[in-house]
């Protein structure tokens, strides 16, 4: 976006308020234009604020980058509160040596803070219709706390040496991006909780870098607003702490159209780091489900559900042990049933043996008896002989034994798959990631 010209230090005549401003700068203290009314106060009646409460921004700027020699700065900077700053403040590739600071302000335009190069700027409790700070230096901390922006606060590319604090804020751009952070780099605290609202409009946090999240879920924005690829944080504050099913809401809010299993496996990692094994697990296991959900088919990822829950998409592998009893148990059931009615036969024995079994159940000395139990445990795990199977069978000759029969191959298939699964997901031949 084009700039005006500023018109020269020298032709800038100062009004009282400007004076103010300029005898507290060089004295280090802050200029107060409050008159200790909270309503009047309010930078959202800054419109019915008077000439002894406006500012221009020409005179800011000069005072900011000491462009006048009359004009001298006190190491504690730019101290401003409850004054109203008509035009841009525009100290675009500026290098500032003081810190600014606009208390519960109220900016007529957007500042202007592009590739320039701050200690401190603090816009506490202030209105500004955006902010332009496009790969902003800041060597402290930018401070947003309270402040509400009615347009795109742009932060593409900034570094932050300190903190990047937006508590108690509002950021509003129902038509476009409230808060764009795109790529910057907060080596503190990005502090996002206790908004006064959800946002209106996107988040952008794609490719940013911050040292510690501290945030709550309500103050991101819904569905579709947020985007989080590539976001990086070392960690997330213990007040911040939330289970895995409100921070898998969190990442949900994504616009799918730019799905990235990136941000899941950022939040895995650092939950694992902070000693959360558990809920890194669930976040893991939600990235599988993710990336399931967008791959093949409806029945190629019917078909991927069904083979990997039973291992916990690899990360639980002991649900394949959970899995195998419960179908031992059911097994037991199902080969218990015939005993008695000649559905399950000896299939050692000659054939009038076998009649002579079919009419009194009677077996020869040292013939294994039919155990449904151990039938079950021996059809269901291959490496296990119990030397039931191979001396029992179901008779199909017998209705019931015809859908014993059905169900022991049915039986016999899931063991097999369960007890690969699980070997496959406790070797790591079930890839995690």
């Amino acid at each position: 976006m084009a700039t005006q010209p500023q018109p020269t230090a020298a032709a800038l005549q100062p009004n009282e308020a400007e004076q103010r401003v300029i005898a507290a700068a060089a004295a280090g203290a802050v200029c107060d234009f409050r008159v200790n009314n909270p309503a009047a106060d309010d930078p959202a009646r800054a419109k019915t604020w008077g000439a002894e409460r406006a500012l221009r921004a020409d005179v800011l700027r000069a005072l900011c980058l000491g462009l006048r020699p009359d004009w001298p700065l006190d190491p504690r900077g730019v101290q401003v509160q409850g004054a109203r700053i008509d035009g841009a403040l525009d100290l675009e590739a500026a290098t500032v040596a003081v810190r600014l600071a606009f208390w519960g302000c109220a900016f007529t335009a957007a500042p202007i803070v592009r590739d320039a190069t701050l200690k401190v700027l603090s816009l506490d409790g202030s209105r500004l219709p955006g902010l332009e700070g496009d790969r902003l230096t800041v060597e402290g901390a930018l401070l947003l706390r309270g402040t509400r922006a009615s347009g795109e606060v742009r932060l593409l590319g900034a570094k932050i040496g300190g903190n990047l604090d937006c508590s108690g804020g509002s950021f509003e751009n129902p038509e476009g991006v409230a808060l764009n952070a795109d790529r910057a780099d907060v080596q503190g605290v990005l502090f996002w909780r206790q908004l006064q609202a959800p946002p209106a409009g996107r988040v952008s946090l794609a490719h940013a870098t911050v040292g510690v999240l501290a945030d709550d879920l309500e103050s991101w924005p819904g569905p579709g607003a947020l985007d989080l690829s590539g976001f990086v944080y070392g960690t997330i504050a213990a007040s911040s702490m939330a289970d895995a099913e409100k921070r898998l809401d969190w990442l949900r809010r994504q616009n799918p159209r730019y799905f990235s299993p990136q941000p899941y496996e950022q939040l895995a990692k650092v939950l694992r780091q902070m000693g959360h094994d558990d809920d890194a697990r669930k976040i893991a296991i939600a990235r599988k489900q993710a990336l399931i959900a967008r791959s093949g088919n409806r029945a190629s990822r019917l078909a991927r559900h069904l083979v990997l829950w039973p291992v916990g998409y690899g990360y639980r592998p002991g649900r394949a042990l959970g899995c195998l009893l419960a179908l031992i148990a059911f097994g037991t059931l199902i080969f218990s049933g015939p005993v008695g009615g000649g559905t399950m036969l000896p299939v050692k024995l000659g054939e009038a043996q076998v009649t002579a079994y079919r009419t009194c159940a009677a077996l020869p000395s040292g013939y294994p008896r039919f155990q449904p139990l151990v039938y079950a445990i021996d059809t269901a795990l291959p490496i296990i002989d119990f030397h039931q199977e191979a001396w029992w069978m179901p008779d199909e000759a017998d209705v019931r034994g015809f859908w014993t029969q059905v169900y022991l191959w049915l039986h016999i298939a899931l063991g097999w798959l369960l007890t690969t699964l699980g070997i496959a997901a406790v070797t790591g031949i079930i890839k995690r990631d």
